[in-house]
């Protein structure tokens, strides 16, 4: 009979907290809440699929996913800033003496962010709620042309502008041959 009545209570438990919205780095509580609406919502489409209460917690429901979405949006934008062109030039062209290594990549995102993105997001993917791989893609790709309009323009303004891409080590090497990987292709790996 308990649990029943917390089904019915829930939407009044949480309200202010999903209208607070999630802190950053403090995210399990308000998935705390979330997951109360969700048993709540799933209790009465089960058992009274007509009822105001249903519309209650669906609504607040709904609206905490909308919130979460705009908190790992809101975190994608405090903590990716573009590349620096030299940055991003050291990255393209690494001494050869590492050719059997993975191209090195730069952490963006400090370790907490990423801890919280993962979190968010798996929420939301166990929850079906995949909004958050189109926010995802939109604040990350935004940042990769942010880099490469940075690199672009840094090439043009610099005396260098009209040969191809290298970096200032790269003229103190004898040979290209030792080449492996793509331009491309390290900057993929460079963004991943």
């Amino acid at each position: 009979m308990e649990q029943v009545l917390s089904h019915y209570d829930a939407s009044q438990d949480v309200c202010n907290l999903i209208h607070q919205g999630p802190s950053e780095g403090n995210i399990s509580g308000f998935l705390d809440g979330l997951n109360k609406l969700k048993k709540a919502k799933d209790y009465f489409l089960n058992n009274n699929p007509q009822s105001v209460e249903l519309e209650n917690v669906t609504s607040l429901f709904n609206n905490g996913c909308e919130t979460l979405n705009n908190h790992l949006k809101s975190l994608l934008k405090k903590h990716s800033v573009p590349m620096r062109p030299v940055d991003l030039l050291d990255l393209i062209y690494i001494e050869e003496d590492s050719s059997n290594e993975d191209c090195p990549s730069i952490k963006q995102l400090p370790t907490s962010t990423r801890d919280e993105l993962n979190v968010i997001a798996q929420w939301l993917d166990n929850n079906l709620r995949r909004e958050y791989v189109q926010i995802y893609g939109d604040e990350r790709s935004e940042v990769i042309m942010r880099s490469l309009q940075n690199l672009k323009d840094h090439l043009k303004s610099g005396s260098w502008g009209n040969e191809p891409l290298k970096s200032a080590r790269y003229y103190g090497r004898a040979s290209d041959a030792g080449v492996k990987k793509s331009t491309s292709a390290r900057l993929q790996q460079i963004f991943e």
